[in-house]
Parts: C-alpha cells; structure tokens; sequence
C-alpha cells in the first residue's frame, strides 16, 4: 500500500510539473519601450502593476490604509517624491527599485497620480 501511495504521488508531481511545459517568458507582440509610451499607456501600465503588487496594502481605489500604508488618495507628494517612496521605500514599505524593471516606477506612479482627490 505504502509503494502505491509513492508512486501515486510522484505521478501527481510528475503531471503538476510537465503540464506547463517550459516556462516562458510571456511578451506582448505590441510591446513599446517605455520611453515611448504615452501618458495613457503609462497609466494603463502603472495600473496593471499597482494592482499585482501594492492594491494588498493601499487598496484598489488607494485607500485601504493596510498595515500603516499610507491613504494615496489624499497624497500631497509630487511626481517625483512617489518615485523616490516607490524605489526606496519609507516607513513599513519596502523599496522596489530592484523588483522593477526600468520604467515600471514610473508608470505607477503616473497610476498613483490618477487615484488622488484634487
């Protein structure tokens, strides 16, 4: 029963494993340097990215508030004060200058800009 139950299992990790394939890295067939983005597809960018990795803490609309981050709605910082916080961190948040590639900074905080009550 005990061999059965081996075999069982490297069969499941063997099937979880080969399904995929190889993995590969998925490009958009219409991807644009980021410094010819426009400022619309920059904000469409930031968005995509602002939602994988800072909407857990700082909410989809920026005003979450979760484990002390800060309500981005009501943010007075300029553009450049978000990169510096975005790339360097400040208080509980890490920075993620070394997490994004070149411009992903950037195009979040053009996102993050959207989300502030004028």
């Amino acid at each position: 029963m005990k061999r059965m139950f081996k075999y069982g299992i490297v069969l499941v990790c063997f099937a979880l494993f080969s399904c995929g394939g190889e993995e590969e890295e998925v490009k958009d067939e219409a991807e644009i340097p980021a410094e010819e983005l426009t400022a619309e597809q920059k904000v469409a960018e930031g968005k995509t990215l602002y939602m994988s990795n800072c909407k857990l803490c700082h909410g989809e609309d920026g005003s979450l508030g979760n484990s002390g981050a800060k309500n981005l709605q009501e943010s007075i910082l300029s553009h450049e004060d978000m990169i510096n916080v975005i790339s360097y961190g400040q208080n509980a948040m890490r920075g993620y200058k070394d997490f994004f590639k070149e411009g992903d900074i950037e195009n979040i905080a053009a996102f993050v800009e959207t989300l502030k009550k004028k």
